[in-house]
């Protein structure tokens, strides 16, 4: 790309990246934003604007720590936003079900704990774990409406339970919608492990060596974006994105 004419010599171009710490680390949820807008993914995780809390993020996360309080025994009842699924709730506690866990792996997939700032390369958190001898589910709270995403977002799941336990030779992903009732599932044999696990491990690749961040031309994925110029971030001031008015 040429310099304008008109540009003062020796005067570089503003870099909002200029001396940021890169990333080492990488999760599915920072991977999804960057697959769907690298601009988007700039704004919020390099230079980690501040989002305001919308009224589903409080909701969301009110309920998945009561179903985390339930399931790790601390509540007695199945809290009322899981209603539709009460009879599962009381079953995978009586499962044994972990909750609010996570799959954390070095570069060389060693595991290793999420909050180890030199080693942790890669971290997959997830709602509710039942393990039985060589199968296991999986269960992902959801609120809202289905969405297509969940078929991308099981396979990390997946990978990250085939790799932990290796005598796991089938796994079920399940996402249950706690509004409506419905649930969506995939299921994934051992045979599988080795293909999601080359594809998602070049895809974490891929997004930490980034260094050009274009935005999205696709206005769906414009249209809840936090750092639109027609809203105001966490601390009052308008978003620093314009690029939504040309996303078709």
């Amino acid at each position: 790309m040429s310099v304008s004419k008109f540009a003062t010599p020796g005067k570089k171009k503003y870099d909002p990246l200029s001396g940021i710490r890169w990333p080492t680390f990488w999760s599915y949820s920072r991977w999804n934003v960057f697959n769907k807008c690298r601009l988007r993914y700039m704004y919020q995780y390099l230079l980690k604007l501040p989002q305001p809390e919308s009224a589903p993020m409080i909701r969301g996360q009110e309920i998945h720590t009561k179903g985390e309080a339930y399931l790790d025994g601390d509540i007695k009842n199945v809290p009322a936003s899981y209603r539709m699924f009460a009879d599962e709730m009381r079953a995978i506690r009586k499962l044994g079900a972990t909750s609010e866990g996570s799959f954390n792996f070095t570069k060389s997939w060693a595991p290793t704990e999420w909050d180890n700032w030199r080693l942790c390369w890669l971290r997959i958190k997830i709602d509710a774990l039942v393990r039985q001898v060589i199968e296991s589910t999986i269960i992902d709270f959801k609120t809202g409406r289905p969405y297509p995403d969940t078929k991308v977002q099981s396979e990390i799941y997946a990978v990250g339970e085939f790799q932990t336990a290796p005598k796991i030779e089938t796994i079920d992903a399940e996402f249950w919608y706690l509004d409506s009732g419905e649930v969506v599932d995939y299921h994934y044999d051992r045979s599988e492990f080795k293909d999601l696990k080359r594809k998602w491990a070049g895809r974490g690749r891929e997004m930490l060596a980034a260094r050009q961040f274009p935005p999205t031309k696709k206005a769906y994925d414009c249209k809840y974006c936090p750092f639109r110029d027609d809203k105001k971030l966490a601390t009052g001031d308008a978003g620093p994105c314009s690029e939504w008015k040309k996303a078709k």
